[in-house]
């Protein structure tokens, strides 16, 4: 290999994110061929995930790295959500068996090959998030840097996700650890949103844990609707809320 190829080889390896990935599209933008990445697996110092993109050899991918690279190369719109986000800010309520999933949001993007691969630490688990205002913040890891939504927006995603993803009753559960959730974001994130589900499960969950930060929020500006709404076959029905909720919930004290 020419000296000049060997810097180039050197210097794509330095400059990768350890467990992290090579986006075909990244590469060539920034002069290395389809044709020299090719050369490169062939070599032993690349190999390729799927189509499009690429990993150190013998390199172990790794979720969060993964997402880091795909958010600087190929500027991706996305964040952290739901209950991997209220893990980061220190809510660990849920505990896995196996493999931990990871929530991602995904703005407008499709939902790329790679992310459905069973090849990391984490299970990735691309969702729609766009009935929420972005209340994100920055988490830091080593090098990396994602956006991560708020406690206050991860539990309203976490509501948006169930019963799909969640149980009511586990999330109440959750709900219940909740006690320095900031109102004027809580509130900020309800009237933003568009789901009277979400809403009226949010602040019904709130009250019932007895948080004090549930006296702070303005109701009448959160726009709920007196439609009645069901989010379970039977249930017991809460006439504050209009909405007819599990009885398990109901009943817990």
């Amino acid at each position: 290999m020419a000296l000049a190829e060997q810097d180039k080889l050197n210097k794509l390896l330095t400059i990768g994110v350890p467990h992290g990935l090579y986006f075909s599209e990244w590469l060539t933008a920034n002069g290395w061929s389809n044709q020299l990445v090719q050369c490169y697996c062939q070599n032993g110092w690349l190999e390729r995930l799927c189509r499009g993109v690429f990993i150190r050899k013998g390199d172990s991918p790794q979720a969060y790295a993964a997402l880091d690279c795909y958010r600087r190369q190929v500027g991706a719109d996305l964040h952290i959500a739901a209950h991997s986000a209220l893990e980061l800010h220190g809510y660990m309520h849920f505990v896995p068996m196996g493999k931990p999933r990871m929530m991602v949001a995904l703005h407008g993007s499709y939902e790329a090959q790679w992310l459905k691969m069973d090849a990391y630490d984490r299970q990735l688990v691309s969702v729609r998030m766009d009935a929420f205002s972005l209340e994100t913040e920055t988490f830091r890891y080593q090098e990396l840097e994602l956006p991560v939504s708020s406690a206050e927006q991860a539990f309203a995603e976490c509501l948006q996700l169930a019963p799909k993803h969640y149980s009511y009753m586990d999330l109440y559960l959750l709900m219940e650890m909740l006690t320095t959730l900031r109102p004027w974001v809580v509130e900020d994130v309800l009237v933003q949103s568009n789901n009277q589900r979400v809403k009226r499960m949010f602040l019904y969950m709130a009250e019932k844990a007895g948080h004090a930060w549930v006296e702070d929020i303005n109701v009448e500006k959160i726009g709920l609707t007196q439609s009645p709404l069901r989010v379970t076959a039977g249930g017991t029905f809460i006439n504050k809320y209009k909405i007819t909720i599990p009885t398990e919930l109901a009943n817990y004290e």
